[in-house]
């Protein structure tokens, strides 16, 4: 997996987002990562910034003490050579035609069990308060995230739920009920993603 695209509804219209691997150490976009703060004061504001900057030093972490990948390749060749590694990756998204630039960042790591662990998972929150506001940034980073763990063929998708985010992890697996603890298969992630290619190939057609 290279760096791909994915649509964002901002207001009535639809852009286009880029999404692309973290490659270590990514100072530009750690120091970015820093610097994203609340800007209305929501809950959800506030805990994405939180976020932001718990990742960025947990990725900081990472590549000084753990085993990280700048792709979806490289990932799959520390696999090939240790079958329970434990890797680290990082995908952002970013678009030219937003004064952000950064739209939001997930933080994830591939268990030696072969499962995917969703660390962290959050929007800029000046895209969150921004008039017309972004749409769609979180769940084309939650839909990249599917790709790669179908791609490593891992049994589960897991991690923890936020009470901002709980009802969304929810209502896009079909989950049975609200939890602080995320735990999807393979079946409902891959389910997911097909339902989001069909709704964003109904929007490129039109």
């Amino acid at each position: 997996m290279t760096a791909t695209q994915f649509p964002v509804r901002v207001g009535e219209d639809w852009k286009t987002v880029e999404c692309f691997w973290g490659e270590p150490p990514a100072h530009a976009e750690i120091a970015v990562l820093k610097t994203w703060s609340e800007v209305t004061g929501s809950t959800n504001e506030i805990d994405a910034a939180e976020l932001a900057r718990l990742a960025a030093v947990k990725w900081e972490a990472t590549c000084e003490w753990g085993t990280v990948a700048k792709s979806f390749g490289e990932m799959q060749e520390i696999i090939r050579d240790d079958p329970i590694a434990e890797i680290t990756g990082m995908l952002l998204a970013g678009a030219e035609w937003s004064e952000d630039g950064l739209l939001g960042v997930c933080l994830f790591h591939r268990t030696w069990a072969r499962n995917i662990f969703v660390d962290f998972l959050t929007v800029n929150p000046s895209a969150m308060a921004a008039k017309p506001t972004v749409n769609g940034v979180g769940l084309g980073l939650l839909y990249q995230l599917c790709e790669v763990a179908r791609g490593l063929e891992s049994p589960i998708l897991w991690g923890e739920t936020t009470v901002g985010s709980v009802s969304y992890y929810q209502k896009y697996f079909t989950l049975p009920e609200l939890n602080d603890q995320l735990i999807v298969s393979a079946e409902k992630r891959d389910a997911f993603s097909r339902t989001m290619r069909k709704k964003w190939d109904s929007v490129r057609a039109s």
